[in-house]
């Protein structure tokens, strides 16, 4: 079961879903359909994803924890600013044209921040993950980053991404990956 089910536009402030179970075709924290906005939000210990939000959500100062499925999953053209996600399956998985400025992925069994096709990233942390750092997918652009101590790359990008002012240390085999990465850029 999930613990709070929300439609198109709403909007969530100061909520805490904890420990909610598997039930039927839906189990996580919270979710919401398309142009939602969760403020302040916190997801732990749900069976499934802590907080789900359809295209065009914003998701600002939340905190999923310890979830068993991902930590943050965000729709199309979606927003996460100083949100954390700690302990989870992967800690941020964001479809296209997402949006994250000052997020913090830490210790997930997967990656720390994962995002689709035309995402940017800014000021954001990815430490000590099973898996890459930050995964991208084409087109994407990595800005003042900062991943270490993850056991695969600490970034792994895909074609024509951008990464800049950005540092990767103490990882698995390499810092910056780019071995399928035509068109990539890495500068300064």
């Amino acid at each position: 079961a999930l613990g709070a089910l929300l439609g198109t536009r709403a909007r969530l402030d100061r909520v805490l879903a904890f420990g909610n179970g598997a039930a039927g075709g839906l189990s996580g924290g919270i979710y919401a359909s398309g142009e939602a906005a969760f403020i302040g939000c916190v997801a732990t210990q749900n069976t499934g994803v802590g907080l789900t939000v359809g295209a065009f959500a914003v998701v600002r100062g939340c905190l999923a924890l310890q979830n068993t499925g991902n930590g943050i999953a965000m729709g199309f053209g979606g927003i996460a600013s100083n949100c954390e996600s700690t302990a989870n399956a992967i800690g941020f998985e964001c479809q296209a044209a997402s949006v994250l400025h000052h997020c913090v992925a830490q210790q997930h069994r997967a990656a720390g921040l994962q995002t689709s096709w035309a995402a940017a990233v800014s000021q954001c942390t990815a430490n000590n993950n099973a898996a890459e750092g930050f995964l991208h997918h084409e087109g994407c652009a990595l800005v003042e980053c900062t991943t270490s101590g993850n056991t695969g790359p600490g970034i792994k990008c895909g074609q024509g991404v951008l990464v800049t002012r950005s540092t990767a240390s103490f990882g698995g085999v390499v810092g910056i990956d780019l071995t399928t990465s035509p068109g990539s850029l890495v500068s300064d």
